[in-house]
């Protein structure tokens, strides 16, 4: 229950954060390890860049599809990490 509390806590930061940075949409979560947001951009692929660009790393939507779909307007973050890093990341996106 502790890991799970901890998970959803950096979930929470994080929705606020990622969206306040890049105008995305929160998909809420029906685990809690990972989220998912949905975004607006070309393809997910350019979402991630702009993430990677900000100094943030998130996976593309695409890569849990079919080889050759290049848009599933979602990206998808990892939850999972200590609180430092978890306030590292908010703070690199409030900037």
């Amino acid at each position: 229950q502790r890991v799970n509390d901890f998970l959803r806590a950096n979930w929470a930061k994080f929705r606020v954060a990622f969206e306040k940075k890049f105008g995305w949409k929160a998909v809420e979560p029906q685990g809690t390890m990972y989220g998912m947001f949905r975004h607006n951009c070309k393809s997910d692929l350019e979402a991630a860049e702009m993430a990677l660009q900000a100094g943030v790393g998130v996976c593309p939507g695409t890569i849990f599809m079919r080889p050759g779909t290049t848009q599933t307007h979602h990206i998808r973050i990892h939850c999972g990490v200590d609180a430092t890093k978890a306030d590292k990341i908010v703070s690199t996106l409030s900037n």
